[in-house]
């Protein structure tokens, strides 16, 4: 549940543009100029979602009656500093990707949202699950090492995807 919580969270800013520059501009954005906007919303959401952690590490740090609680508060801390707001920024990028593809071939509109989302979703689910569940970070790397390449992937892949959605009679049309 928190997964789809906060990707809905980061979609929403751009949901909303979205419907802005629909009512008031007539030229359409590139779906890589969407994945840019969904990358600042996730980075944004990321950073504010550290600073509230921080602060109970920054405690546990100070409080700590043992070096090995230190020690996991430091970890806990230069995780969240470090990594939370990129992994947010990723999964948000993925998720404007279909984002970007429903506001300009809206024949497929709500599929695409709910796909995007619920693909971000699914991959933040298992990274908190996989934090939670294995005595490794080997399994959360791997998770993070997906989400990237999707991310990288979408964004390099972008303008062809676009040219082959284009051409498909799925997506031509209005909804």
């Amino acid at each position: 549940a928190v997964g789809y919580n906060e990707e809905i969270t980061k979609a929403l800013p751009v949901l909303a543009a979205a419907l802005i520059l629909a009512k008031y501009q007539s030229s359409r954005l590139s779906v890589r100029m969407w994945m840019f906007l969904g990358t600042i919303s996730g980075l944004t959401f990321g950073i504010i979602e550290a600073r509230s952690y921080s602060e109970l590490f920054i405690v546990q740090i100070a409080t700590a009656s043992a070096a090995p609680q230190a020690d996991a508060g430091v970890l806990d801390f230069a995780l969240r500093v470090f990594v939370d707001g990129f992994q947010h920024a990723i999964w948000a990028g993925v998720s404007a990707f279909f984002v970007g593809m429903a506001v300009n071939y809206p024949r497929r509109r709500w599929q695409l949202i709910l796909f995007g989302i619920s693909i971000t979703a699914v991959l933040h689910a298992l990274n908190d699950w996989s934090l939670a569940f294995f005595h490794s970070l080997w399994p959360w790397i791997f998770i993070q090492a997906v989400s990237l390449l999707l991310f990288l992937g979408y964004t390099m892949s972008a303008t062809s995807i676009e040219r082959q959605v284009r051409r498909t009679p799925l997506f031509r049309g209005e909804s």
